[in-house]
């Protein structure tokens, strides 16, 4: 061997190159296999439980919450005869996909809360969507892009029927990104970080992880490419901070919706907006089986009778001046001199200090929160997505908002809750007693916690614990705490 290989061996054939070298032919091998022949998914079997499709004798059901949840729920029941009585409390049914009109100049449109994908994996959803035969009211996605600011092209995702790790074998052969990925399996980090990927547990994985933030996991020498290009993207996409949410959510993330699920990067979108395509022909049905669907509606109260829920009452009319009481938390994300912020949302509302009136900062006009203009409650408001502007007293100074913020009083405060009502509440409908056999409460947990604050009587201590320590989780998360004639469904 001449001394110009030796030299060459030497020094160019590290143990990191050599290792380079047997992980690229080792990868150019799985990919040349799975060119030819990829495992595909399992294929979801549908559950053999058999359920009566009439109940004997007549049996009777109110669900609160048209939700979704709710929504599905009544259509069950009413499909096995089953009387419901389904109450919402917004004028819109739907929850997250609730659709409704607004005017633009002179053109009408359907405004939505924003972009909601249906994934195949979501056999259920889909499951009803056949037997409601309205598959044609959905379109899937052929592909969708991510573009980023600055560093690297953009990323094409397509349907994909391989089973993992093919999956990821695909996403690095079709993307243009794939040497900016960062990873060095010579890293013990970066092996780690495979190993998570990879392995992913649950709750084993999900319990290692949940004490870290994403922010402070990706400061252990995560692949900053791999980070920047998937997985920050798709964590805002769940509306959470880095800095806030957890690895272990993260990780449960990905491992539903790609990992564990190749079909997970596909989804399909409606033809129309969703409150025609999904909640319009799902309150058909259950109103074509006898059910009754109230909107505007809100609960006043729960009444129980020795440790089960036996009737409750509800009011008719705007539900964003109701007279019914509500209790809020301190937000502590939101910071003024002089000011207290409590809930969040479409829930938010100011407290100046030493003041016993709080200002609603939701715009009247389509439901965005609107923005304090100075350092003080004084110097107004302006709303971020269509220009309304109010004083601060919350009196409209400026369109398209037509009615004034609304303006509650604090009943009481304990710590960091306040109680609250309207001051000027409107007359409502108030309704006797509604009673059934069974009850399903399909709320978020906030609203869960609020209805069962309204209780009178003697609630069952267990649930009641149950529903008190509730937190609000990932996205995308259900709880059920099921006893006797009462459900409580809490989805977020």
């Amino acid at each position: 061997m001449s001394q110009s290989l030796d030299s060459f061996f030497s020094q160019a054939l590290t143990r990191r190159t050599v290792l380079k070298l047997f992980g690229i032919s080792g990868a150019a091998g799985l990919i040349g296999y799975s060119r030819l022949k990829k495992p595909q998914p399992t294929v979801f079997q549908q559950d053999r439980l058999s359920l009566p499709q009439q109940v004997q004798p007549p049996v009777t059901a109110v669900i609160v919450g048209g939700g979704l949840a709710g929504l599905a729920t009544a259509y069950e029941l009413s499909q096995r005869g089953v009387a419901v009585t389904l109450l919402e409390r917004s004028p819109q049914l739907g929850g997250k996909i609730a659709s409704w009109p607004i005017q633009v100049g002179d053109e009408h449109f359907m405004m939505e809360h924003g972009f909601h994908g249906f994934f195949p994996q979501y056999y259920n959803l889909f499951n009803l969507v056949d037997e409601l035969n309205i598959r044609q009211n959905f379109k899937s996605l052929n592909f969708y892009s991510v573009v980023y600011k600055d560093h690297y092209d953009p990323e094409v995702f397509r349907p994909s029927h391989s089973a993992f790790p093919w999956n990821v074998i695909d996403l690095a052969i079709s993307s243009p990104n794939r040497f900016s990925w960062g990873i060095n399996l010579v890293n013990i980090k970066h092996l780690q970080v495979f190993r998570e990927i990879t392995g992913f547990r649950n709750p084993q994985s999900y319990q290692r992880l949940d004490d870290l933030s994403v922010a402070d996991w990706v400061a252990q020498d995560f692949p900053q490419g791999l980070y920047e290009l998937y997985f920050l993207p798709f964590a805002k996409s769940s509306l959470n901070a880095p800095d806030r949410l957890s690895a272990g959510e993260l990780m449960q993330f990905f491992h539903f919706y790609f990992f564990g699920n190749p079909e997970g990067l596909a989804f399909n979108g409606t033809c129309q907006d969703m409150g025609r395509s999904l909640v319009d022909p799902m309150v058909a049905a259950i109103e074509a089986n006898g059910g009754r669907v109230l909107t505007s509606v809100t609960v006043s109260q729960l009444r129980w009778q020795d440790g089960q829920l036996a009737g409750l009452t509800y009011e008719q009319g705007n539900p964003a001046a109701t007279a019914v009481p509500f209790w809020l938390d301190r937000n502590p994300l939101l910071q003024a001199e002089g000011v207290e912020y409590f809930g969040a949302g479409d829930q938010l509302f100011a407290l100046a200090a030493d003041s016993d009136t709080a200002l609603s900062l939701t715009c009247t006009h389509q439901g965005c929160s609107v923005q304090q203009q100075g350092a003080t409650l004084d110097t107004g408001f302006t709303c971020p997505c269509h220009g309304a502007t109010y004083n601060g007293q919350g009196q409209v100074l400026q369109g398209p908002a037509r009615e004034n913020l609304g303006r509650y009083r604090v009943v009481q405060r304990q710590g960091d809750r306040i109680q609250l009502v309207a001051i000027a509440a409107p007359p409502t409908t108030t309704s006797d007693p509604l009673t059934a056999d069974y009850y399903v409460l399909a709320a978020d947990i906030p609203g869960i916690q609020h209805l069962f604050a309204l209780s009178a009587g003697t609630v069952n201590p267990t649930v009641a614990a149950q529903v008190a320590q509730l937190q609000v989780a990932d996205p995308f998360a259900v709880a059920r705490f099921v006893r006797s004639r009462l459900r409580v469904g809490a989805q977020l």
